[in-house]
């Protein structure tokens, strides 16, 4: 992993920037791109990962296992499917025989190529009105914030994204700007406004 600034917050979607963002892609979106995002989003999986995935590893699947490229070797990581996400999963394949195409063992599972899952992100960031601009590896980034603020162990957490240094895992326990705010005035705001009240007379 590159060497990042001490404190540097990657870069997530906040909860309701999540929610409006999957929002935009249901109501818009075809089951193809739906079922990217919210592959993306549930998995945790980089993105080139998740392109190199063909239909033998997910169908009738309760445990995925993929490939995870690390110092030149190719590794394994075995990561369990959700009932929710298999019946996606059995949707879109579905999806994917009525539109024509090839659903054999071999074929991919994402007809799709990662610059072109940026401009879908762009197309539905736009649509669901966001400020921010986001880029696919955010959703690795939420999908492991989200794991840690559930009180995940870090090993645990570690091992669902396929992180063989856990030091690469505690890059996302940096607290963000809203940690500290709650942390410094969540539930003692109160009593620390009347102090400072107190003070200022």
């Amino acid at each position: 992993m590159s060497r990042r600034i001490i404190g540097e917050r990657l870069k997530s979607f906040m909860p309701e920037e999540k929610r409006r963002f999957l929002e935009a892609v249901d109501r818009e979106g075809n089951e193809r791109d739906k079922m990217i995002m919210h592959f993306l989003f549930t998995t945790g999986l980089r993105l080139g990962e998740m392109v190199s995935l063909n239909v033998e590893q997910v169908k009738d699947k309760s445990i995925l296992t993929y490939r995870v490229l690390k110092q030149k070797k190719i590794k394994t990581n075995d990561l369990p499917i959700s009932r929710d996400l298999q019946e996606q999963l059995k949707k879109y394949l579905d999806y994917k025989k009525s539109q024509g195409e090839h659903v054999h063992p071999r074929s991919p599972l994402f007809t799709i190529t990662g610059r072109q899952i940026q401009r879908l992100v762009d197309r539905y960031v736009k649509l669901a009105g966001l400020e921010r601009s986001f880029h696919p590896h955010c959703f690795r980034h939420t999908r492991a914030i989200e794991l840690i603020r559930d009180n995940v162990p870090i090993q645990v957490v570690a091992g669902i994204l396929g992180h063989t240094n856990i030091n690469s895992t505690f890059v996302y326990t940096q607290p963000s700007l809203q940690d500290k705010q709650k942390a410094l005035y969540g539930t003692g705001q109160q009593v620390a406004e009347q102090h400072l009240t107190t003070f200022q007379r």
